[in-house]
């Protein structure tokens, strides 16, 4: 739809216009009629229609207002340097304006702005902020803090970090004098805890430089180690040290008992220098130490036998399966052992009359051949002891 300047602009019968008068002659247009009613109808349009999807304006809108006075709102636009979009949002309320034109964006969301909603602080109580140099992480530990203004103000004033500070009082004053547990308590004129008649001793300073020697920082731990010490610590353990200044002898006695330590020389001592053996080793020169009874019946096996781990001394109670006559021989028996190595020196020997030939020794068992030297017959069912030491 367009407005037609008639006549100098002449329209087709296949346009649109707002009115006018049509001459069925010529076939044109007559002069568009406009009124100021139908005017405002054409640049409104309706509230439920949308004719007109952009309007350009050169310049701005004024608007009266519904009262029809001398004062009006000018709706206007600072010239242009680009082209922008601005959009109403979609929702009801008015809008603010700024005091003075910026070309600065807000950055801040609504949600943002809205902590601000009915926040009391003023300028001056903002501007304390200025300077401070925390992250957002540290300055968001204040959200949910309880503090009243008068708690938060007990940090006006303190010039260093309060921790720092703090870690380097090495001691508390009870100024009430209660001897409160961690507290040094107060001494009055007379030189007396406050709360007792004690008399305080000071602490001289050559008391105090003792501690000026020591390598490091000791802790309350360390310190509460000589509590209840009552003499010199040194002379204490000198009483009880178990060897000689040279640390070569041992030279007093086992503890509960009258019997005194053999002393044993520097050369004694290194015999056990790289020594790689165990105790059960050591336990083989030890007749009565080690000793593991086995058992075993010819009739069962042969009258074979395993002895399991770990055994260097058997004590083997052998059950004849039938009459061994004077010099004869019993046939070979195996006796299974794990710390039998291929070099081991097997010895053996037997409660009767009988040689014990110890043969094909190798990792892990040996033979034996019972050979009968009694004299007489070995009856059947008659056990024999035989002891082997494996070295």
């Amino acid at each position: 739809m367009r407005i037609s300047n008639y006549p100098t602009d002449t329209i087709t019968g296949t346009e649109m216009i707002l009115a006018s008068n049509y001459d069925t002659g010529t076939q044109k247009y007559a002069t568009v009629n406009f009124t100021v009613d139908t005017l405002k109808t054409f640049l409104v349009g309706t509230e439920d229609t949308n004719e007109f999807t952009n309007i350009v304006l050169g310049g701005s809108l004024i608007f009266e207002g519904a009262t029809a006075d001398a004062y009006e709102t000018t709706l206007g636009v600072i010239d242009p340097t680009a082209d922008r979009a601005i959009n109403l949002p979609n929702v009801a309320g008015t809008l603010p304006v700024l005091a003075v034109a910026s070309a600065t964006a807000i950055a801040s969301t609504p949600e943002e702005l809205n902590i601000l909603d009915g926040a009391t602080l003023d300028v001056n109580e903002l501007n304390i902020l200025d300077g401070v140099t925390s992250t957002a992480t540290e300055l968001n530990l204040l959200d949910g803090v309880t503090a009243t203004t008068a708690e938060l103000n007990f940090v006006d004033g303190v010039t260093s970090n309060v921790q720092t500070q703090l870690n380097t009082i090495t001691a508390k004053f009870d100024p009430a004098g209660t001897l409160t547990a961690g507290y040094v308590a107060v001494v009055n004129a007379s030189g007396k805890v406050a709360t007792t008649n004690t008399a305080y001793t000071p602490v001289t300073a050559s008391e105090l430089d003792v501690l000026s020697g020591i390598a490091g920082t000791l802790t309350a731990t360390e310190l509460n180690y000589v509590d209840g010490v009552t003499s010199s610590i040194q002379t204490q353990i000198d009483s009880k040290q178990p060897l000689d200044a040279d640390l070569t002898a041992l030279s007093s006695c086992q503890s509960g008992s009258a019997t005194a330590l053999a002393l044993l020389t520097s050369t004694e001592v290194a015999i056990l220098d790289d020594a790689t053996l165990s105790t059960l080793e050591l336990n083989i020169l030890d007749a009565n130490a080690g000793n593991t009874a086995v058992a075993s019946d010819v009739e069962a096996a042969s009258g074979h036998v395993s002895s399991g781990a770990d055994h260097y001394k058997l004590s083997h109670t052998l059950t004849l399966a039938a009459d061994l006559a004077d010099d004869a021989e019993h046939a070979d028996i195996t006796i299974t052992n794990n710390k039998v190595l291929g070099t081991s020196v097997v010895l053996a020997n037997a409660s009767v009359n009988a040689n014990i030939d110890v043969h094909t020794v190798v990792a892990g068992s040996f033979k034996i051949r019972i050979t009968n030297k009694s004299g007489g017959v070995l009856a059947d069912d008659s056990t024999m002891i035989i002891n082997y030491r494996i070295i």
